[in-house]
C-alpha cells in the first residue's frame, strides 16, 4: 500500500508539469478522452508481454469501455517519454531506506539488446548466415543492492554509443552523490575515467586483457598471476622520439 500510493503521488507530481512533456503544450491533452494523460501513464506502466489490444483489455477490464489499439498508439505519440524518467525519479527518490555499502550505493552500467518489429535502416541489423531483424540498445543505470533502475537511454542498434551513454547519464545527475560506479569492458574509455575524476565519483570499470593489441593495459609490464599496482600514464598530442620510445608511460591522443 507505501509503495502504491508513492507511485500515485509521483504522477501526480510529474503531472503538474505535464505541459513540459507535451509536443503542443497548449492543445495536446486538453479535451476530455478516453486517454486522458494519467490513464495512459497508468496504462502504459502496466503492460506486460502482449499486443496492444491485449495490454488494453487487460488494463480496462471492469473500467467502461475500452479505447481502440489506433487510439492508444496517437495518444501516446502526444507523450514525451521523458516523463516516464521523471516519474522514476520521483518514485525512487522517496524512499529513506536504500541498502548501501559504507555508506555507498553500488550502480552498474550495462547495454542490453531489444528485439522490435521491423521498423527502418536505422535499427536493422544483419548477422552472418540469419536474416535481418530490428532491434534498440537499451542503455540502463542500476542500483545493484536496491535493485532500481536510476536512468537510461535507448540507441539504435549500434553499441558504439555505450560510453558516450553514460557520460550524458553522468551529466543528468540523476543518481546517488554517494555512488560506486561499475561497469564491464566495453566502458573501457580514458574520456569516460576523465569525466568521472572531474565529477569526483568512484568507480571501477574491467579492463581487456593484458594481451590485447589495444586497450588500457597495452604496453604495460605486469607481475605474473594476481597483482596490485598503480600505473601512471599521460596522454599527449605529441610524436616525438622519446614519446614513441616509452610507450608503457605515454598515450598517444590524436
Amino acid at each position: 500500500k507505501k509503495v502504491r500510493t508513492i507511485l500515485e503521488r509521483s504522477i501526480d507530481v510529474a503531472l503538474d508539469s505535464l505541459k513540459c512533456y507535451c509536443n503542443d503544450p497548449v492543445s495536446d491533452f486538453t479535451r476530455c478522452r478516453k486517454l486522458p494523460a494519467r490513464t495512459l501513464i497508468e496504462c502504459i506502466m502496466s503492460f506486460s508481454n502482449y499486443s496492444s489490444i491485449g495490454e488494453l483489455s487487460h488494463f480496462f477490464e471492469g473500467h467502461g469501455k475500452m479505447p481502440s489499439a489506433s487510439a492508444l498508439s496517437q495518444r501516446r505519440k502526444l507523450l514525451d517519454p521523458d516523463i516516464f524518467k521523471r516519474i522514476n525519479n520521483l518514485f525512487v527518490n522517496a524512499f529513506d531506506d536504500h541498502t548501501t555499502i559504507n555508506g555507498y550505493h553500488i550502480l552498474a552500467q550495462d547495454g542490453s539488446d531489444v528485439n522490435i518489429p521491423f521498423m527502418d535502416d536505422k535499427t536493422k541489423t544483419e548477422k552472418h548466415d540469419a536474416k535481418s531483424f530490428c532491434q534498440y540498445h537499451v542503455n540502463a543505470l542500476y542500483d545493484c543492492l536496491n535493485k532500481v533502475f536510476y536512468d537510461w537511454s535507448i540507441d539504435e542498434a549500434s553499441k558504439k554509443r555505450e560510453v558516450n551513454a553514460l557520460i550524458s547519464i553522468l551529466k543528468d545527475r540523476n543518481y546517488p552523490q554517494n555512488s560506486i560506479y561499475t561497469a564491464d569492458r566495453g566502458y573501457e574509455s580514458y574520456n569516460l575515467m576523465a569525466h568521472f575524476i572531474e565529477n569526483d565519483i568512484k568507480f571501477v570499470i574491467r579492463v581487456k586483457d593484458i594481451h590485447t593489441k589495444v586497450g588500457l593495459m597495452t604496453n604495460v609490464r605486469t607481475e605474473e598471476g594476481a597483482f596490485d599496482m598503480r600505473i601512471n600514464r599521460t596522454l599527449t598530442s605529441l610524436q616525438t622520439k622519446e614519446i614513441k620510445a616509452d610507450k608503457e608511460k605515454y598515450i598517444f591522443v590524436p
